[in-house]
Order: C-alpha cells, then sequence, then structure tokens
C-alpha cells in the first residue's frame, strides 16, 4: 500500500469529467474509515497490462488528487469485491 497525492491534469472528455464529479464528493475522512464510500480504479504507468495497479480514490480538494495504491492480493480481491468502480 501507498499513497499518491498530486495535481489532476484531466482532459476535457466525458470520463474525466465524470471522474471528477465523482471524486470531489468524496469526503477523505469518511473514506479512511470506511474504504468501500470510495470507489476503485486502474493506474497504468507505462504502457501495457503488465504495469497496471489497483487503487481507492479517496478524495479531490482543489484538483489535487488523493489516492491509496493497493498491492496485496488479499487487499486487491477486499477492493473488487467491497468497492465500487
Amino acid at each position: 500500500m501507498s499513497y499518491l497525492e498530486g495535481e489532476l491534469r484531466s482532459e476535457e472528455l466525458e470520463t474525466a469529467k465524470v471522474f471528477e464529479q465523482k471524486a470531489i464528493q468524496l469526503e477523505a475522512r469518511d473514506v479512511f474509515i470506511s474504504p468501500e464510500k470510495g470507489f476503485r480504479i486502474r493506474l497504468t504507468f507505462n504502457s501495457g497490462s503488465a504495469n497496471e495497479h489497483h487503487a481507492l480514490v479517496i478524495n479531490l480538494t482543489d484538483n489535487n488528487l488523493l489516492i491509496k495504491r493497493i498491492l496485496s492480493l488479499d487487499a486487491i480481491d477486499w477492493l473488487l469485491e467491497n468497492v465500487p468502480e
């Protein structure tokens, strides 16, 4: 597990707008207490599915995105079963 935080630079695509609207509504405190209140995403570093990582979106405030990268297989299984996309 690791936390990633940084400025969100999104494109003017409909999927990006939906993502932003969904992330803005999250309360970080609530997601830390109950991760199922967040939503899951897959991150790709460079190209190819071998570089795909699961993550939990915690919050988006003032274009600052906070996510938790999920690394262990048990945690990934829990994430997939309990947290919406």
